[in-house]
């Protein structure tokens, strides 16, 4: 997609956390969190900058959180988007 003029402004956010469970294994928690203020994007020459974010195909906030448990050779992962 070429833009003509394409502006952005938002807040990212990585949170992790590990921790040894005795006799389970290893198990970590983790959220990638996106806060988009604005997006703004010319789509055709002179027309202006349209603003997108909160829109469909845009939306404001996006996340995803992943929950896992190593024990030994075994791995288990949950996963979430939002």
């Amino acid at each position: 997609f070429n833009a003509q003029t394409q502006k952005t402004s938002g807040v990212d956010l990585d949170v992790r956390y590990k921790m040894n469970i005795a006799g389970f294994g290893r198990f970590g928690i983790g959220s990638v969190i996106t806060y988009m203020d604005t997006f703004k994007r010319e789509l055709n020459p002179g027309a202006g900058l349209q603003e997108l974010a909160g829109t469909w195909g845009y939306p404001r906030m996006r996340a995803r959180t992943v929950a896992t448990l190593d024990n030994g050779p075994w791995q288990f992962t949950l996963a979430s988007n939002y």
